[in-house]
């Protein structure tokens, strides 16, 4: 039998939906400008009953890292930001950074897991750290590869123990009267350890909230302001920010709780439920700028909005008329920057990519899980959403969905793989 691109993709979708993997979910393909597919199903609150819309706002988590990637090589672009100055010359607080060496460390991947007992309190073996002063000091281009040192909260590793406290000081002062903003936060995460000497390995961390306020520093702009200014008005992207105004509020999605993989332990292997978590200093449902414009984590956004800057960059930096970036900076930022051995790190996650300008980009496809071109490039979220861009046949993949602790679902990857093989 002959069976539709749309009849498939709508099919594995509501399979994920029955099955219970999530809520609801949403998928669009763009491919030269133009829709090839779009399909939904389920729902953005089971509570309340209502359906995903195309027009549903969706936590982005890390998503929002290639946006803040784009915001950084806007201003390499302009001359305003070199890639190998010291991250201390727009933040002091990176001023003197030293390396806590802990002999327990297996450099894992270093993704931030919630769980109710991620807090800085967990104690390591004393005995097994070694404190030295960074061989060099960090750079912009080791933020934006990730090889900064910099990383989230993890209690296996000296580091992360102590990065959790201050992330348990920013949920705190979170809905205080003195709420930690973007800059304060990244120059204080200068003054953490690091977990090793700025570009020998690959961790995933905060890099991309110190971005942030390099950009808001180096701009002027709160970094909120720059996007709106740079990127999200110029592109059309009105459903895209750090909050949701009280008029949207309605289209924002709820988060659910991952039943094999919980935040909450009382929520495994339950049926889904909604889950208001500040995951990482992001309030659960903003309606005014937050103080803290985290990012790696804090934009929300819409398949179409997201489609846009998706489309942009294949483009090679234009959309509709509008040119954001020159070519040439749009290939700079979509090529790997790592070296072989900082890949190695990384490889043992995904295999197949390297890593640049905060997105993975497909090195050897044949190493994928799935259907890969040579050349794509991308990142997804901690809620789930999925965002590839392949620039061999000028497609834009995306879906949306909100489960914690996900990752890249089977079922995002049986949807790739259908559209991967019938775009040419």
């Amino acid at each position: 039998m002959n069976y539709s691109v749309q009849d498939m993709l709508q099919s594995v979708l509501d399979k994920a939906v029955a099955d219970a993997d999530v809520a609801g979910a949403s998928v669009l393909v763009m491919q030269h400008g133009q829709e090839r597919w779009y399909a939904q199903s389920g729902l953005r609150s089971i509570e309340r009953n209502e359906p995903i819309t195309r027009d549903t706002i969706f936590r982005l988590y890390s998503q929002s890292k290639p946006i803040t990637g784009a915001a950084v090589m806007l201003l390499v672009e302009r001359g305003i930001i070199d890639l190998v100055e010291p991250v201390s010359a727009y933040l002091p607080g990176f001023v003197g950074q030293v390396v806590h060496l802990d002999r327990n460390d297996t450099l894992s991947s270093g993704v931030p897991m919630q769980k109710n007992d991620d807090t800085g309190v967990a104690a390591g073996n004393a005995d097994a750290i070694v404190e030295e002063p960074v061989q060099r000091a960090m750079t912009i281009r080791d933020l934006l590869t990730m090889t900064s040192g910099l990383v989230y909260p993890d209690a296996t590793f000296e580091a992360g123990r102590i990065t959790a406290k201050l992330f348990d000081e920013l949920g705190d002062r979170l809905y205080s009267d003195n709420p930690m903003g973007t800059v304060e936060f990244a120059n204080r995460l200068g003054q953490l350890p690091l977990r090793f000497h700025p570009g020998s390995h690959w961790s995933y961390g905060t890099s991309a909230d110190v971005l942030g306020a390099v950009v808001e520093v180096a701009s002027g702009m709160r970094f909120g302001d720059f996007l709106q200014q740079e990127f999200f008005g110029p592109l059309g992207m009105t459903d895209t920010s750090f909050f949701v105004p009280a008029d949207k509020q309605h289209r924002l999605v709820a988060a659910y709780d991952n039943p094999k993989d919980p935040v909450n332990a009382v929520n495994r292997g339950h049926v889904l439920r909604e889950i208001r978590t500040d995951h990482l200093g992001i309030p659960y449902a903003a309606d005014h700028a937050p103080a803290f414009e985290s990012g790696g984590a804090g934009l929300r956004s819409t398949l179409d909005d997201y489609a846009k800057f998706g489309q942009m960059l294949i483009n090679g930096g234009e959309l509709n008329g509008v040119r954001i970036f020159q070519p040439d900076t749009v290939r700079m930022m979509t090529t790997n920057g790592l070296k072989e051995s900082q890949r190695r790190d990384f490889s043992d996650w995904m295999p197949a990519h390297g890593y640049n300008a905060l997105m993975d980009v497909a090195i050897e496809p044949g190493l994928a899980d799935e259907n890969c071109h040579l050349g794509e490039y991308g990142w997804g979220g901690w809620l789930g959403s999925y965002f590839c861009n392949d620039p061999t046949t000028g497609t834009t993949f995306l879906v949306m969905m909100q489960l914690t602790n996900s990752g890249t679902l089977p079922f995002i990857r049986k949807m790739k793989n259908i559209v991967w093989s019938h775009v040419s």
